[in-house]
């Protein structure tokens, strides 16, 4: 298995497409030829990481922070960074990230949250205006029909947006594709189809995928006080401490989670939902919520994320043979300080 390989799977659950045009996603170091020896999963490339990555025998760091973040300006090793990242190729060992394309994929950082807060009936909070679709038309002979639908819909069609009709000895297939998922259906297009060049004719569509979402919408088990959802919070994620703003008898059911940073969206957050579930609320963002009447709970960057890295060494171990990767937990860069 090559580097190459372990970042198909993960672009197969979460798209680069999908990521903000200021992201920093994809293979940052690295060959993507070389084999791979292991996987190491992170929420950031630390030196620690580094470190536990060589212990572990694994050439290839996923983590959902990009490192290195922005190019580097030199490569002198009197910088930190540089000097990890100049340690990572001499090293030879990859870096592969994702991330707000996780945090906006299906299943991603904001729908994990959701699982460890308990919270149910879950949908997209905001939309991505840039996950767009597509409309791609092909046609199969009656007697590869059946394997070349099977093979869009595997690839990353929208389920129930397959239509066929009869065009002369071929069928017509129009399927509906999220456009950060193209290139994996093309190519599934290719590998089935009897024809060495199929046709195919693409049209873009106006409406956005809807499957997509900054962070995450749900219901509580039950109504409770802000409160006592903050004790929960805490212990859920195991933290030694959470912030809230609002009135904290105030008793809310409906939840909006934006897992990382997500103080910047109080003023987008829906008039329906009762308490934001974030981190790095900044203190002029949390006036506007007092302003507007939304209740928060500021779990921390790192405590909103940090279970991503045993999330994704459990989705490549289900969907990887031959390779194993191991889960690292970084610690909160910061400590409360009480009494």
């Amino acid at each position: 298995m090559q580097v190459k390989d372990v970042c198909a799977a993960m672009e197969a659950w979460a798209p680069s497409g999908l990521a903000y045009p200021w992201d920093a996603v994809g293979l940052r170091i690295g060959d993507p030829t070389a084999p791979v020896t292991g996987v190491l999963t992170a929420l950031s490339v630390t030196r620690e990481a580094f470190e536990q990555a060589c212990a572990t025998g694994a050439n290839l760091i996923v983590s959902h922070h990009p490192f290195p973040w922005t190019p580097l300006a030199t490569l002198c090793p009197t910088d930190p960074e540089t000097r990890l990242a100049l340690d990572l190729v001499h090293a030879n060992i990859a870096c592969y990230a994702a991330h707000t394309n996780l945090d906006v994929v299906f299943g991603g950082v904001n729908h994990m949250l959701a699982k460890a807060l308990g919270v149910v009936n879950v949908s997209p909070l905001l939309p991505v205006e840039h996950a767009e679709q597509v409309k791609l038309v092909t046609y199969a002979p009656e007697s590869h029909w059946a394997t070349v639908r099977d093979a869009l819909c595997e690839a990353g069609t929208a389920p129930g947006a397959l239509r066929s009709s009869e065009a002369g000895e071929e069928r017509r297939i129009e399927v509906t594709v999220s456009k950060a998922r193209l290139n994996a259906v093309m190519a599934a297009l290719k590998n089935v189809h009897p024809h060495e060049q199929p046709a195919w004719d693409l049209y873009a569509l106006t409406n956005r995928d809807p499957d997509p979402g900054l962070g995450v919408r749900g219901e509580l088990p039950a109504p409770m006080r802000l409160e006592a959802l903050a004790r929960h919070v805490r212990h859920a994620l195991e933290l030694d401490h959470v912030r809230l703003v609002g009135d904290s008898q105030r008793e809310v059911f409906r939840a909006g989670l934006i897992a990382g940073s997500g103080g910047g969206e109080i003023p987008n957050t829906p008039a329906d939902i009762d308490v934001l579930i974030t981190g790095d609320v900044k203190y002029h963002q949390a006036m506007t919520a007092l302003d507007r009447g939304v209740s928060v709970i500021d779990a921390g960057h790192h405590g909103a994320e940090k279970g991503i890295a045993d999330a994704m060494a459990r989705y490549l171990n289900q969907h990887l043979a031959g390779v194993t990767a191991h889960a690292y937990t970084e610690p909160d860069p910061f400590r409360a300080v009480t009494g």
